[in-house]
This record gives C-alpha cells, sequence and structure tokens, in this order.
C-alpha cells in the first residue's frame, strides 16, 4: 500500500466510522422489530389472513435484510475502517447481489399488497373467494425462486447488477402506484355502498365493507409507499447521474454506501415502526408477545 492510498484511505475514515454505526444499531433494532412483528402474526389466528400474511412476508425480507445483508455490510466497513484500500470487489458484489435481491422482492411484496388494497374495494364480497392465503403464499415463495435463479445466475459484474436491480425497482414502484391510483378509483365508485362497521379486509353481508378501516389500512399502505420511494428513489437518482462510479476505488465505494445505508438499508427498520403504529391489532398482539400474556 503506497502512501498516496493511506492517505486517501485515511479521509474516508470518519464517513465509514458512522455507516458502521448506524448499520450496527440499524442491523439489532430491524431484527429485533421484524421477529416482533412475524411472532405476532404467527401467534394470533385472527391476524391469519392474506393481507397479514403479505405483511409478514415483508417483515421476513426485512429480517433477512437486518439478520444477513447488513451483518455482511458492517464486516466489510470494518475492513475499510481498518484502513484497508482493497475495496474487495467480489465481496461487495456478494453483498450487493443479496442485498438487491432483497430489495426487488420487497418491492414485489409491497406490489402485492397495494394489489390486495385494489382488490378488496374492487371485487368486494368476490375478495373472499379470489384471494386467499394459498394463493399469497404460492405468489410469494414463487417470486423467491425466481429472484434467486435469476441474482444468482448474474455475472459478478457491478453494472450488470446494478441495471437488473434498477429495472426492478422501477417496474415494481410504477406497479405500486397504479394499483393504489385504480384503488381510488373504486373507491370513490362504491363509496354509496360501504358501511362504516364492516371487517376491514371482509366485505360484511354481500355488498358492503367498512369504509373506514379500509382507509386506514389503505393511508397504512400508503405511508410504506412514501417511505420506500424515500428510500429507493435517492438510489436510483444517485446511479442515473453518477456514471463513472468505480467499486475498486474506496471514495466512490465510500459515496455509494452512504446513499444506500442511509435510504434503502433503513426501510427494514421504519417499515415495522409504521405497522406497530398504524395497526391496532398487530401493536395489541405484540404487546402480548412483550408481557407473555396469552
Amino acid at each position: 500500500m503506497n502512501d498516496s492510498s493511506s492517505i486517501a484511505c485515511s479521509s474516508h475514515k470518519l464517513e465509514v466510522g458512522i455507516l458502521l454505526a448506524v448499520n450496527c444499531v440499524s442491523a439489532i433494532a430491524t431484527s429485533l422489530l421484524n421477529t416482533l412483528v412475524i411472532m405476532a402474526i404467527w401467534k394470533t389466528p385472527a391476524l391469519h389472513t392474506p393481507s397479514r400474511y403479505l405483511l409478514a412476508s415483508l417483515s421476513i425480507l426485512d429480517l433477512f435484510n437486518g439478520c444477513v445483508v447488513q451483518p455482511g455490510f458492517i464486516g466489510y466497513l470494518a475492513l475499510l475502517f481498518a484502513d484497508w484500500c482493497d475495496t474487495k470487489y467480489a465481496l461487495l458484489v456478494t453483498l450487493h447481489r443479496l442485498a438487491y435481491f432483497c430489495g426487488a422482492m420487497s418491492l414485489y411484496v409491497m406490489a402485492l399488497m397495494a394489489l390486495d388494497r385494489l382488490l378488496v374495494v374492487k371485487l368486494l364480497v368476490a375478495y373472499r373467494v379470489v384471494v386467499t392465503t394459498r394463493r399469497v403464499l404460492i405468489a410469494v415463495s414463487g417470486a423467491v425462486v425466481i429472484k434467486a435463479v435469476i441474482y444468482s445466475l448474474i455475472p459478478a459484474h457491478f453494472e450488470i447488477l446494478k441495471l437488473v436491480g434498477y429495472i426492478f425497482s422501477v417496474l415494481y414502484l410504477s406497479a405500486i402506484i397504479v394499483f393504489y391510483a385504480m384503488a381510488i378509483v373504486y373507491l370513490r365508485r362504491h363509496s354509496s355502498l360501504v358501511s362504516p362497521t364492516a371487517s376491514d379486509d371482509q366485505p360484511a353481508g354481500d355488498e358492503v365493507f367498512s369504509v373506514c378501516k379500509y382507509r386506514k389500512s389503505f393511508v397504512t399502505m400508503v405511508i410504506v409507499l412514501a417511505s420506500s420511494l424515500v428510500a429507493y428513489v435517492p438510489v436510483l437518482c444517485f446511479f442515473a447521474v453518477v456514471r463513472d462510479l468505480s467499486l475498486t476505488r474506496v471514495l466512490d465505494v465510500v459515496r455509494m454506501l452512504f446513499v444506500e445505508i442511509l435510504t434503502a438499508l433503513l426501510t427494514s427498520l421504519v417499515n415495522p415502526i409504521i405497522y406497530l403504529w398504524r395497526m391496532r391489532d398487530l401493536r395489541g398482539a405484540t404487546k402480548s408477545i412483550i408481557w407473555c400474556r396469552d
């Protein structure tokens, strides 16, 4: 290692230290909160609905992020913090392969959640027949297998990996926005048929569902969408604007990780906070687990 490389590494030690600290705290909090959400859904029969299984699927992906992806980046950042100027290109690409797989799956599940909200207001009583737990699990598990194959076959080249991630992100974010826009149209169209007292996911009677609860769950999902846009759009814009990014240069790696870790990776921490804040049934089930109540 020459003197100029040592100076370059030392100049980025503060930035790497900040990222390392944020990642350590975030990984622990992400793992704990998403574990609570998963356990609450698993142990509460009333939460065994298609929409809650989608939420549990997203929490499992966020848990994977907190238990596998973020610790991997913590180890990588520790190498940089130790003034190891070799950026370990192969290791960095492997970590991004995992992160992009997790990110693509998260956006896919969020698209399914948006579709679920659309089908509730579009199908009304037929929703219970069309949207089943079995179909939800098939849609999620099938996508896991397909995306795992896709990301395992991508060559160890960051530009190709980035392009695939960019395509998936734009595709799913666009689908989410379209589904929510359509849900708003159908909600207005059926506003004369709704009842303020029926169930959230399952229409009561033959023609009506709870407009109040639906609107609350709809707003919750829109908040999750807004959080994801805040997280993913800066990353997409960064890669679109920065054309000469090189993973063999420490400065470029630090700049990229600053954008990725402080935005996209933190969504795995923000998501369960939104769920527990907005969903009373999930919050109650989580309290029961914490206080060991039956």
